[in-house]
């Protein structure tokens, strides 16, 4: 079963960020019997309630059936900023910072210690995601993308670059990742609960990919069923909504009719790329990033507004080469690479000439958001190459992986649902 047997962790920023972004699917694995975590990054302290939301939370996970020892409090503040008013995300890695709510050190309540106790810096925020994911090793993780909040940013972030740490030490940890959206997707949803039947998720205004990053694609999205009990005929009867309910410090319910869905809506991150821990050279410019798992970054999640490009391999305007090559430290077996180009409209690549070993293949026009997929018989090598032969304004690349196989298509889990609403799962 698609929902039983697994060790999830689902990682939330705020207390009760956990039911905007999961709300319904947290169900579905606590009662097919699968072992599940949750993890908050901050206590949600920014206006003072951060013990209050911790017990607010500790009775959701209650409610739910999850044991009280499974949820974890990593204990940083909200919204934590240096004195050049960045996120402690871009901050000095060992400054030590002092929150709004006037902590500097990690802090748990109602006989609740947080996950690490440290004093608030970047480094140690870091490591407080290296160690809850190195200790419960989950095989399937839950986290929000890059939001329209800077603690939601910070939580994509550090995840990112936590798990990409640990997936370059232990190349045989391969989780099942999910990330999803909590504002565009949820909060500020559209308020169709009644309609007829319960609808799917989907964007107040329909867009072809994702605003906030520039390279999702909505036709790529995962579609997870939420649990039969979350849905009702009134709202409020939902275990959802009365999740939400025991949030009293929150406003949650009033969006209650726009963040209810008959399913939640994610991005699938692989984790089996093949180049984490690739050498990486470049004819110009700075590629030392374009094979990491982190798929995007940002100078300044705060204040920085559109979308978070740092990372980007540009290739310098007299370079008439502009190559990027990864090394292996070893021959792979390799059978798909994917590109992502510069997702900002002043980059777009014409056509450019994929190398593998002896094998050369022209990639043609790549998509303007989103990845290209370029799947072929399997070629050993330890070399790949890419060489930008034609483009328009910037030469620019995100990010390049590379895979031993495809991506699985198969569905794994339909949800048939007929015209008086009574849903059926099938498993396949």
């Amino acid at each position: 079963h698609v929902f039983s047997g697994r060790n999830v962790m689902f990682f939330a920023p705020h207390e009760d960020d956990e039911i905007n972004l999961y709300g319904g699917v947290i169900e579905q694995y606590v009662k097919c019997g699968s072992e599940v975590r949750i993890v908050f990054s901050t206590n949600g302290d920014f206006y003072g309630l951060g013990k209050l939301r911790i017990k607010e939370a500790l009775r959701v996970a209650k409610s739910y059936g999850i044991p009280l020892e499974n949820v974890i409090f990593l204990g940083f503040s909200d919204s934590i900023t240096d004195k050049k008013g960045r996120h402690i995300y871009n901050a000095e890695p060992d400054e030590v910072q002092r929150s709004a709510a006037g902590y500097s050190e990690t802090y748990g309540a109602h006989g609740r210690e947080p996950f690490v106790q440290c004093s608030f810096t970047r480094h140690n925020y870091l490591n407080s995601f290296i160690k809850v994911i190195e200790q419960y090793k989950p095989d399937m993780i839950f986290c929000c993308d890059y939001d329209g909040h800077a603690d939601h940013r910070a939580l994509s972030l550090f995840f990112e670059e936590a798990l990409g740490d640990i997936l370059k030490r232990e190349p045989f940890y391969k989780p099942l990742v999910f990330k999803g959206f909590a504002y565009s997707t949820a909060w500020d949803g559209k308020a169709d609960y009644y309609s007829l039947n319960a609808p799917s998720t989907h964007l107040k205004e329909p867009s072809a990919y994702m605003r906030e990053t520039g390279f999702y694609e909505w036709e790529k999205r995962v579609r997870f069923p939420v649990a039969r009990e979350s849905l009702s005929r009134v709202m409020q009867n939902g275990s959802s909504y009365r999740a939400m309910a025991e949030y009293s410090s929150q406003t949650a319910t009033d969006h209650a009719a726009g963040i209810l869905n008959s399913d939640k809506v994610f991005w699938l991150r692989r984790t089996d790329s093949l180049l984490y821990n690739a050498q990486v050279t470049a004819t110009s410019g700075d590629a030392s990033a374009l094979h990491s798992f982190k798929l995007a970054d940002s100078s300044d999640i705060k204040n920085e507004a559109g979308l978070p490009l740092k990372g980007l391999w540009t290739a310098d305007p007299d370079d008439e080469k502009r190559i990027v090559a990864f090394r292996l430290p070893e021959p792979q077996k390799i059978s798909s690479v994917v590109i992502y180009e510069n997702p900002a409209k002043d980059s777009h690549i014409v056509n450019a000439q994929l190398t593998l070993g002896a094998v050369s293949y022209n990639t043609g026009e790549l998509k303007e958001n989103g990845a290209t997929v370029f799947e072929f018989p399997p070629v050993t090598t330890d070399i790949i190459g890419i060489r930008i032969k034609s483009f328009t304004g910037k030469c620019s690349l995100l990010k390049v992986e590379a895979y031993a196989a495809p991506e699985s298509g198969k569905a794994e889990l339909i949800k048939v649902q007929n015209q008086t609403g009574i849903s059926v799962m099938i498993i396949l």
